[in-house]
C-alpha cells in the first residue's frame, strides 16, 4: 500500500478545515482537528473529492503516493 496525505485549509485565512469528508474514488475518510486526512491505498491515480456545506466543492486527480494541499474557498451566504 501507498500513502496519500491531504491537508485542507481555508483559502483566505489559512485555517485548517476540520472534520470534513474527503473521498478518494469510492474510499471515504474525514479530516482531523488539524485539517489532515490520510489514505492507505495502492499506488496510482485517483479522483479526490471534498464536499462541505460551507465551502465550494473540490474535485481533482491525485497521484498516490503523495501529498496534496487543498485550499477551499468559503461559500458566501
Amino acid at each position: 500500500m501507498a500513502v496519500l496525505n491531504i491537508r485542507l485549509t481555508d483559502s483566505e485565512t489559512g485555517a485548517p478545515i476540520r472534520y470534513t469528508p474527503v473521498w478518494l474514488d469510492s474510499v471515504q475518510t474525514s479530516t482531523d482537528q488539524n485539517g489532515q486526512a490520510r489514505f492507505d491505498v495502492p499506488a496510482g491515480t485517483y479522483t479526490l473529492k471534498v464536499r462541505s456545506p460551507l465551502y465550494e466543492p473540490y474535485t481533482a486527480h491525485a497521484t498516490v503516493p503523495g501529498t496534496v494541499e487543498v485550499k477551499l474557498r468559503r461559500i458566501l451566504l
